[in-house]
């Protein structure tokens, strides 16, 4: 971090040990999530006792699509912004770093569908379905180039891949001027 713009460093010291605490515990609480019966135990209980104020508001405003659950990413993010917001007092170097983190999450998106493109998986899964047709608002500019024909790989999401890249390297390039 830059500099404690807003707190007095004993207090931004433990600010960024708090929030950081916070991050892995909504980390951890992720990959519990995947091994089934791991939520109901006791730490499970106590991470969620911990995180749910954080991700239960988001979960309200985003809320799972398609069996996917963005919200601890997305209050992670939050997290990392309001680290952002307290050491730099910076509302334009935050706002940058959430277009980065968006930008980012957006070509995972856009990587995951290549890679069910290569794999030919079932169209007619709700995942893929959700994956498709969250990432097609960013394929659809292509799609006058690149048309999407039957059984041919579809291009439009790589071309949206390059120019999201450029995109982030340029957001990233402006950042860095800010600093």
């Amino acid at each position: 971090m830059l500099r404690a713009a807003l707190l007095p460093d004993p207090l931004f010291g433990l600010f960024i040990a708090i929030t950081n605490i916070l991050i892995l515990a909504i980390l951890v609480r992720v990959i519990m999530s995947y091994f089934p019966g791991t939520m109901y135990s006791t730490p499970g209980r106590l991470l969620a006792r911990v995180t749910d104020p954080i991700i239960d508001p988001v979960r309200r405003v985003v809320p799972p699509m398609g069996g996917l659950d963005l919200s601890p990413a997305i209050a992670i993010v939050l997290l990392y912004v309001l680290q952002i917001l307290v050491s730099t007092a910076d509302v334009v170097l935050a706002l940058v770093k959430v277009v980065q983190y968006v930008l980012v999450l957006i070509l995972i998106l856009l990587v995951i569908r290549v890679i069910f493109g290569f794999f030919r998986l079932d169209p007619w899964n709700p995942f893929v379905q959700m994956v498709v047709q969250s990432s097609e608002i960013f394929t659809r500019p292509f799609r006058r180039w690149l048309p999407r024909r039957v059984g041919t790989f579809d291009w439009a999401p790589v071309a949206a891949i390059v120019v999201l890249l450029v995109a982030y390297y340029g957001v990233s390039w402006l950042g860095s001027q800010r600093i």
